[in-house]
Formats: C-alpha cells, sequence, structure tokens
C-alpha cells in the first residue's frame, strides 16, 4: 500500500526516538515535542491509512481522515494517559474520524470525482496486472460495505487496524469474548458473499 502524504511540521526526527515506546513519545508530544509526534506518524501512519482505506472505500477520502486522525492526536494529547494503550486511543480517533466523513458530502464528492476519473481512463496491457487488483480489492471493499456496521468496524480494526482483541474491546466497548464471535461470524459472512459476488 502506497504510504499515504501526512504534512507534519516537525524538520526531524530526534536521535533514540526509534527506540522509544509509544507511551514516551507521548509523554514527549505532550510537553509540545513535534519531533517526537513525528516519530509517532511515521510509525503509525500505514495502519492508519490502511484502515481509513478499508472503511472508507476511497484513498482520497482516507487520506484526508489519516490527516485529522493525526491532527486530532496532536489537539488531544493532553488527555493521553501512557498506561500502553497508545493504539487503541489511536485507533479510536480514526474510527470516529471515519465514522463523520463516511456519512459527510465529501465522500459523495469523491465518489463522484472517482467515476470520472475512471470513466476516462484507458486501460492497456501494460498496467492489466494492476487493473485486476484494483478489481479484486474493489469486489472486497464493497462486500465488506455490505457487512452489519458493528461487523465492519469489528473485522476492519482486526485485519486493517491490526488492533488486538484487547484493544478492540476498549475502543468499541465490548468484551473480547463478544468482540472474538462477531468477527467470526462476519468472516463466515464474508466468505458467503465472496462466493455470491459477481
Amino acid at each position: 500500500m502506497t504510504r499515504p502524504r501526512i504534512r507534519i511540521v516537525a524538520t526531524e526526527v530526534p536521535p533514540g526516538a526509534g527506540e522509544r515506546s509509544d507511551d514516551e513519545l507521548m509523554v514527549l508530544v505532550r510537553a509540545d515535542q513535534r519531533q517526537s509526534f513525528r516519530e509517532l506518524v511515521a510509525r503509525h501512519e500505514l495502519t492508519v491509512f490502511g484502515f481509513a482505506a478499508r472503511y472508507l472505500g476511497d484513498r482520497v477520502l482516507a487520506e484526508d481522515a489519516c490527516q485529522v486522525t493525526f491532527v486530532r492526536l496532536w489537539q488531544q494529547r493532553g488527555q493521553y494517559d501512557p498506561r500502553g494503550r497508545f493504539r487503541a486511543f489511536l485507533l479510536t480517533l480514526c474510527l470516529n474520524t471515519c465514522r463523520e466523513l463516511s456519512h459527510g458530502r465529501r465522500r459523495r464528492r469523491a465518489a463522484l470525482e472517482r467515476l470520472a476519473r475512471q470513466s476516462t481512463e484507458q486501460p492497456d496491457s501494460s498496467n492489466e496486472a494492476l487493473l485486476l487488483q484494483r478489481e479484486r480489492e474493489s469486489v472486497v471493499e464493497r462486500v465488506i460495505a455490505r457487512l452489519p456496521r458493528r461487523a465492519r468496524e469489528a473485522v476492519l480494526l482486526r485485519f486493517c487496524g491490526e488492533a488486538s482483541y484487547a484493544e478492540m474491546s476498549r475502543i468499541l466497548g465490548s468484551s473480547e469474548v463478544a468482540l472474538r464471535s462477531r468477527v467470526h461470524d462476519a468472516l463466515k459472512r464474508l466468505r458467503h458473499l465472496l462466493r455470491e459476488a459477481p
């Protein structure tokens, strides 16, 4: 997956930042150290972008969601309690951002722009494999979009957000047992829907 372009003002990552835990970096971020924030973005932007892209089904909108998520992380840095739950905190911000964007007019506008681009693209033999890959991804995204919201969010957090069941429990407010069952049932339904997909 192509790395999204996250626009952060920091100039460079400080020496040793890569050796610090997320919690240690967030303590520095709470003290307004943008370089430590840049390290957190570098560590987690692909996970956040991957989750947003699958949730929203639109790369451009997912880039917006990724940007907004990290802006909100910066804005809410003072609320973070460094107890080893950074990924759950970050994915909660991302999930809430995706929920907001999925209900807005921006998604419809992006979909129309995407449709316009696709109608003017002329496929050739050199990009046939890429087109087939995009079509497979499109089928999977359409099938995931047909899942009920709670099941879709659980599956996306687990497999695109790479969240543990403990993290998912904190994000979604359900027990780990219930979430394991929800993901299991959702995967069964996905297999069934994929068999039916054209």
